[in-house]
């Protein structure tokens, strides 16, 4: 996993940098995120929304509204060029194995496009913040906590703990080749053999901590 520095220099940080309202961001003339061509949902419950999201050179999405707090976890990754509406593409590279957050709220929608100029595949897998989630204690540290969100990948030896709860785990093909499959499935459902296989993410969101 990229060190969370140097991270934080690429894709979202432009991203974020174009991310001020205004009143064409809020436009309800635009598409939410999980009615765009390009984000699949693959799974919603009361508390998250989880997209998959690949383009491919040439592929362009339509402008669509983030209205929710949204992290994205890449697992193939490229040159990506963004656009908001009535303003210039902007370019930004975005990395393999990069996990980054944005905080959006239904009274501060952002709206954008993306690009894949890159003969290189985007392949994302992107949650939706829909309300807080019930939070699972685990010995492991994240992989990822900020503003709220967690993202905890789960291996053998958090198996036993994960398995005790009811939560959404997010389960990929490992290594994730250009098919690769992406799933949700019942955190009682995993098992030794699919992790050995397999690569398994809880995420949990906090609006406000304490």
């Amino acid at each position: 996993m990229p060190e969370k520095n140097a991270l934080r220099i690429v894709f979202f940080i432009v991203l974020g940098s174009l991310s001020c309202s205004s009143l064409y961001g809020q436009s309800t003339a635009y598409v939410p995120v999980h009615e765009e061509y390009y984000h699949v949902p693959i799974f919603e419950s009361d508390q998250m929304r989880v997209l998959d999201v690949r383009a491919y050179q040439g592929d362009t999405t339509a402008f669509h509204r983030h209205c929710n707090p949204i992290i994205y976890i890449t697992l193939a990754g490229t040159t990506v060029s963004l656009k908001e509406p009535r303003k210039s593409w902007v370019q930004a590279e975005l990395p393999e194995g990069w996990i980054g957050q944005d905080i959006y709220q239904s009274d501060s929608c952002f709206t954008h496009r993306f690009a894949i100029p890159d003969e290189r595949r985007l392949h994302i897998v992107a949650v939706e913040a829909l309300k807080n989630t019930d939070h699972v204690s685990l010995s492991s540290a994240p992989v990822h906590s900020e503003e709220g969100f967690s993202v905890f990948e789960i291996g053998l030896p958090q198996l036993s703990e994960i398995k005790q709860a009811a939560i959404p785990i997010i389960v990929m093909d490992s290594p994730c080749s250009e098919e690769c499959e992406v799933d949700v499935i019942d955190s009682k459902e995993l098992s030794k053999q699919l992790l050995k296989k397999h690569k398994a993410y809880a995420v949990f969101f906090e609006r406000s901590r304490p």
